[in-house]
């Protein structure tokens, strides 16, 4: 239900915490996804307007997305009918924007609200700004042998070769001795992060791991030295 604290996590902006809760850390905010929950799973009638925190979109058209587990939906653009819809739970309404838009929605007797605004150039408070080595990764090292394992390639299908399986095995000592003392290594048995990760591409487990980018393309090189027929 809500978004909680995970040590191996550094997503978003914020380090620690797994972000893919319906609600906010805090408790203080309702996700999109949590009204999309609501209007397959409650009987209390309500309508609702996603996307409601893009306040500031760029694009002259612009999809309104809106949640309800009412049948039918109008939609308002300062008063005027835009249109009406008969579905089931999800409703997507195709709105010319205005330099300002009053955005409403009625469900029977339910309503909701949002202003939007039409802006030149796309918000950049919506981008989230890279800070450190993140894509480039691989440097110069741009021949990627096709035929041997890679950074695309899952944790599951690298470990099947006895070579592969001792690669996997030297990353995760090299990562449990980041972790400085019992208190923060991991108390399960390789069997069971394998099990955890095997469907785990390797560059996203790079990620999670918070590998820095040089040491990344070390590892990319061990790979590159393992053919995937070995298997």
């Amino acid at each position: 239900m809500f978004d909680f604290g995970a040590h191996g996590r550094d997503e978003g902006g914020v380090k620690g915490r797994n972000n893919k809760g319906l609600v906010t850390f805090d408790r203080k905010l309702k996700k999109d996804a949590f009204y999309l929950y609501k209007a397959y799973w409650s009987k209390t009638p309500f309508v609702y307007i996603a996307g409601r925190r893009y306040v500031n979109r760029a694009e002259k058209e612009t999809e309104i997305t809106v949640y309800s587990n009412k049948p039918q939906v109008e939609l308002y653009q300062k008063g005027r009918l835009i249109g009406s819809q008969t579905a089931s739970y999800v409703f997507r309404f195709q709105v010319t924007m205005e330099p300002e838009n009053v955005i409403l929605v009625k469900a029977g007797e339910k309503r909701d609200s949002v202003i939007l605004y039409r802006v030149e150039k796309p918000d950049p408070s919506y981008v989230l700004p890279v800070q450190g080595e993140v894509e480039n990764w691989f440097g110069d090292l741009t021949e990627i042998k096709e035929d041997y394992f890679s950074l695309e390639d899952k944790v599951g299908d690298l470990v099947e070769s006895p070579e592969g399986l001792q690669i996997f095995r030297d990353f995760m000592a090299v990562y449990d001795s980041r972790k400085k003392g019992a208190a923060a290594a991991t108390h399960m048995t390789e069997e069971q992060r394998l099990a955890t990760m095997k469907s785990m591409r390797l560059k996203e487990l790079m990620r999670r791991t918070n590998t820095p980018g040089e040491e990344a393309v070390q590892w990319l090189e061990k790979l590159q030295s393992v053919r995937r027929s070995s298997i």
